[in-house]
C-alpha cells in the first residue's frame, strides 16, 4: 500500500495517482466541451454554412454592424460572422440570414461581454446598426 495523499480540489484522501472523485467529474466535463467543440467543426466546416457565410458578407459588404450601432462606419478585417440569437438558443436559426451579421474580432468579443451584462442593450445596439447600413447603402438591404 502506498501513501494517501490529499484532493486539491475536493480535500477527500486518495491513494494511487489521481483522486477518483474528481478523476471523473473532470473526464465528463471534458467529454462534454469536446462534444460541443465538434458540433460546431461540423456546423463550420460545412458546405452549407459556407455558402451562408459568404452571403452575409455580401448582404453586409463586411461592415461592421455592431461599430455602426453607434455611428462608426468601418470594414471587418478579419470578419466573423455573429449570430444574434446564439446557435445554443435556437438551433432553427443558424442558417437564418436575418440572425446573422459581420463584425470584427474585437466587436465580436464586445458583444458577447454585453450579452453577459445586459442582453437588452446589446440587442438594440445590434438593431441600430442594421437600421444605420441599411440607410447608409439604401432600402434594397431591408
Amino acid at each position: 500500500m502506498g501513501y494517501l495523499r490529499r484532493c486539491l480540489n475536493c480535500h477527500e484522501l486518495y491513494d494511487g495517482k489521481r483522486c477518483p472523485k474528481c478523476s471523473k467529474k473532470f473526464a465528463l466535463a471534458s467529454a462534454k466541451k469536446r462534444q460541443r467543440e465538434d458540433e460546431g467543426r461540423k456546423l463550420y466546416g460545412s458546405w452549407l454554412w459556407r455558402k451562408c457565410r459568404k452571403n452575409i458578407r455580401i448582404k453586409y459588404m463586411d461592415y461592421d454592424i455592431w461599430m455602426m450601432g453607434v455611428g462608426i462606419v468601418r470594414k471587418c478585417d478579419p470578419v466573423v460572422i455573429h449570430h444574434i440569437v446564439e446557435r445554443e438558443e435556437d438551433p432553427s436559426k443558424i442558417y437564418d440570414i436575418d440572425n446573422l451579421i459581420t463584425v470584427s474580432v474585437e466587436s465580436h468579443a464586445e458583444i458577447h461581454k454585453w450579452y453577459k451584462a445586459d442582453r437588452q442593450a446589446a440587442m438594440d445596439r445590434i438593431k441600430a446598426g442594421i437600421n444605420y447600413f441599411n440607410k447608409l447603402m439604401g432600402d434594397g438591404y431591408a
